[in-house]
């Protein structure tokens, strides 16, 4: 919702830059990460106590870029320290040296010619096709491989109620069909990446498609890892595959007032 709004705000900012300076908006600034910073301060400054307003907007800027880390790497930990025993045990350690190197690695980002590395992750590993293609495969796990309907009961579970079928429906059919179809277009109108006149020479482009490959190779190769390792014939191996090796403990009652009553039985998913 966030990009949302901020696109009414910066393209409304752009029609109005270019009808001043009688130019075509294309031609007004180039695209790229560094717009909004360059259109937000402009329309700010046209506002009363412009200091006040650009203070304010990169402060928002700074804490934005902050509280959207937290969901990222919270996320990495927690699958980390449910798989390895020693992250688990030594959770804070982990997290602090994760987060030095992850520190270490975006100075790279902040040298002279860090926009040019930071644009090839940016068009290629964390966005683009890569993004597409894991959230199909997201999707096709949840709606199809898994199973729409035994995922809406262990939300049942979990929630106490039946989401909405829109979500099952977004799950199975929309989401998929939308993401594919802008995978497609993408592949179909992709071109060498750029910064303004600058053309990326082709092994950084190849850089880019094996950081792309990296992450999507990682679906189909624990999907046949997963089939390999069961026996029996393919059907027996997906049902299998399918199976958690883990017992998940759920709620299966619901308090009304708190949502909780701590009665609890253990469940293979």
């Amino acid at each position: 919702m966030t990009s949302f709004l901020a696109g009414f705000t910066i393209f409304s900012l752009l029609g109005n830059i270019a009808e001043v300076m009688q130019k075509n908006v294309s031609d007004v600034v180039a695209s790229g990460p560094g717009l909004a910073f360059q259109i937000y301060p402009i329309g700010l400054s046209m506002l009363p106590v412009p200091q006040l307003w650009n203070a304010l907007f990169f402060l928002m800027i700074i804490t934005v870029a902050i509280d959207s880390q937290f969901c990222c790497l919270e996320g990495f930990v927690t699958i980390v320290c449910d798989s390895w025993k020693w992250a688990r045990k030594n959770r804070e350690l982990f997290t602090a040296l994760l987060c030095f190197s992850i520190f270490l690695v975006g100075l790279v980002f902040v040298t002279k010619g860090g926009i040019y590395v930071f644009e090839i992750f940016n068009n290629y590993a964390v966005s683009g096709i890569a993004l597409l293609f894991l959230v199909t495969m997201e999707c096709i796990g949840i709606g199809w491989v898994y199973g729409a309907d035994r995922f809406y009961d262990n939300l049942k579970e979990m929630i106490g109620y039946y989401p909405s079928n829109y979500l099952k429906i977004c799950w199975k059919f929309a989401t998929p069909a939308l993401t594919m179809s802008v995978f497609l277009f993408f592949v179909v109108k992709y071109k060498p990446l750029k910064i303004g006149d600058y053309v990326y020479p082709d092994w950084a482009n190849a850089i880019g498609w094996l950081m792309c490959l990296s992450s999507c190779i990682c679906v189909p190769a624990c999907a046949v890892y997963q089939l390999m390792k069961h026996p029996g014939n393919l059907q027996e191996k997906y049902t299998k595959a399918r199976k958690s090796k883990y017992n998940i403990k759920v709620d299966v009652t619901h308090n009304e007032k708190s949502g909780h009553t701590g009665k609890y039985i253990s469940h293979d998913i």
